[in-house]
């Protein structure tokens, strides 16, 4: 069994090694965590694709009384969340099949939030995924996505690609890892690795049906971007959250 002490120490060094890829990967989870605390509570998450629960567990430090749920499909870095972050809602489920909705627990989400997952879908697929998280969003909810975005003026600023050597040690180590190293290769395809400018996404989003986009943050060739669902007409259901 996996312990709570365990699970947030190979939690932590998980941190560890995706910054060497993402240097200001902590900047932009504090972008998505400053954003879910401007708007108040109650407030429901949906963190989408969570991993391990980086993005989970920065957001409950701050914001304990959150109601948040983590889906992801890999079981390791799910188990890792589910002992380092008891209490939060897991969701096993396949992003790649549009029934990965049915699998959550809540019918809307006030926020829907990603950190450095959604490259791991191609174009199509991704476009079909975005208009799927407007489709769960209560009216005037906001979906956030953080990753490699380069600039569309500034595609010389982009970072340098790191070597594989940090991931390699790391999953290296799970597998042999008594309890998580039985779970490995039970992971689910291949990353499409696709990492298109801002104004890629800013369109996709656009044609989901989202009625404003744009940049929430930016470092280099990182960035976040937002998105709104439209408001509601008289009747429906609006987010329990009070207005910012």
């Amino acid at each position: 069994m996996l312990t709570k002490d365990e699970a947030v120490a190979i939690q932590s060094d998980w941190d560890r090694q995706q910054e060497v890829y993402l240097p200001y990967r902590e900047e932009a989870a504090g972008a998505l965590v400053d954003l879910v605390r401007a708007k108040g509570l109650p407030v429901r998450v949906l963190d989408l694709a969570g991993g391990t629960g980086t993005l989970a567990r920065r957001l409950l430090a701050r914001l304990p009384e959150a109601e948040v749920t983590l889906l992801d499909f890999n079981p390791v870095l799910r188990a890792i969340a589910e002992a380092s972050l008891p209490g939060v809602e897991l969701v096993q489920a396949d992003l790649s099949s549009p029934d990965w909705v049915d699998a959550l627990p809540h019918k809307q989400y006030d926020f829907v939030l990603t950190m450095t997952a959604m490259h791991c879908f191609a174009a199509e697929p991704l476009r079909r995924l975005y208009r799927e998280v407007r489709g769960i969003l209560v009216p005037g909810g906001i979906f956030a996505n953080a990753d490699r975005m380069i600039d569309d003026g500034l595609p010389g600023f982009a970072e340098p690609v790191e070597s594989a050597d940090e991931w390699v040690r790391w999953w290296a180590a799970i597998e042999a890892h008594p309890v998580l190293g039985t779970l490995v290769g039970q992971q689910h395809g291949e990353s499409a690795d696709f990492h298109p400018p801002v104004s890629w996404h800013v369109d996709a989003l656009r044609a989901a049906g989202f009625t404003e986009v744009g940049t929430l943050w930016r470092r280099r060739d990182q960035a976040a971007v937002l998105a709104v669902s439209a408001p509601g007409a008289p009747g429906t259901r609006r987010s329990s959250a009070p207005p910012a």
